[in-house]
C-alpha cells in the first residue's frame, strides 16, 4: 500500500510498501528527504549520493506518460533524479534483472528512454549486478555519516596527502597513516579517522572496497588507502 501522508518536498508520491519490502527515507546532499522502496534501491541510492560531481539526488522525482505497444497510456515514476554541479541530469531506476524481461517493463523502459532523451537527460537502469558488494556497501554505510564538510580539515588533509606522497604511491595502512598524522600534528586520532573517512566518501582517497574499513567498531589495520589519482595497480 502507499502511505497516506503527503510526500516529501520534491517527491511526486510517497514510497510504496507491500508489507515485506524494506522501505524508508534518508537525506541527500542538501539535507532533503530521499525515499527508497527496497533494500537494493537503498544500496543504489547510497552509491548515487557519492558519485563525483553530484550535488543533489531526488527520489520519486516525476511522473511520465508513455504509450504501450497497444497504444494505451501508461504512467511511470522512476526512482531517482541525479543532478550534477555542471547542470547535467540523469534519471536512475533499479530493477531486478529477471523483471526486465517482462514486456511491460521493456515498454516502460523504452518509453522512459525516449521521454528523457527528449529532455536531454540520461536514463539509466540498474540491476542487482550493478550494486556494490556486501563488504563495499558495509564500508559506505559506515563512513556515510562523515560526508558533511564539518569533517573536513585542510591542515589534516594536507598532512594526510603529504604522508601518502612520501610513500611514493605505496598503499598505506589506515592505522599507520593515522598514527603518523597524530605524531605530526598532535591532534586526536579520532579526528584524523573522521577526516580520512570523509576523504574516502568524497573519492579523494582510494581504498580496497573488498576489505572492511572498520572491524569490530575500530579501524581495520588491514585496510589500506592511497591517493585516488595514483595508479591502482601498485
Amino acid at each position: 500500500m502507499a502511505l497516506k501522508r503527503s510526500p516529501p518536498a520534491n517527491n511526486v508520491r510517497r514510497a510504496k510498501t507491500n508489507g515485506s519490502n524494506t522501505w524508508g527515507t534518508t537525506t541527500n546532499q542538501q539535507n532533503e528527504t530521499v525515499q527508497f522502496e527496497s533494500g537494493l534501491a537503498k544500496e543504489l541510492l547510497v552509491t548515487l549520493l557519492r558519485k563525483p560531481g553530484v550535488v543533489r539526488v531526488v527520489s520519486e522525482p516525476v511522473v511520465i506518460t508513455f504509450l504501450d505497444t497497444n497504444g494505451k497510456k501508461r504512467t511511470y515514476t522512476p526512482d531517482y533524479k541525479v543532478i550534477y554541479e555542471d547542470g547535467k541530469i540523469e534519471i536512475h531506476e533499479f530493477s531486478m534483472s529477471h523483471a526486465r524481461v517482462r514486456s511491460e517493463i521493456r515498454e516502460r523502459e523504452l518509453g522512459a528512454y525516449e521521454h528523457f532523451r527528449n529532455l536531454g537527460w540520461d536514463y539509466i537502469v540498474h540491476t542487482e549486478y550493478d550494486l556494490p558488494s556486501p563488504t563495499e556497501y558495509a564500508n559506505l554505510r559506515a563512513i556515510r555519516k562523515f560526508a558533511p564538510k564539518v569533517y573536513d580539515d585542510p591542515a589534516v588533509s594536507r598532512t594526510v596527502k603529504a604522508i601518502l606522497i612520501s610513500h611514493a604511491g605505496r598503499k598505506v595502512s589506515i592505522c599507520e597513516l593515522a598514527s603518523q598524522v597524530c605524531a605530526t600534528l598532535n591532534v586526536p586520532k579520532s579526528r584524523v579517522y573522521s577526516i580520512i573517512w570523509h576523504a574516502i566518501w568524497h573519492n579523494k582517497l582510494a581504498y580496497n572496497p573488498d576489505v572492511l574499513l572498520i572491524l569490530d567498531g575500530t579501524p581495520n589495520p588491514d585496510a589500506v588507502i592511497w591517493i585516488a589519482q595514483v595508479d591502482d595497480t601498485q
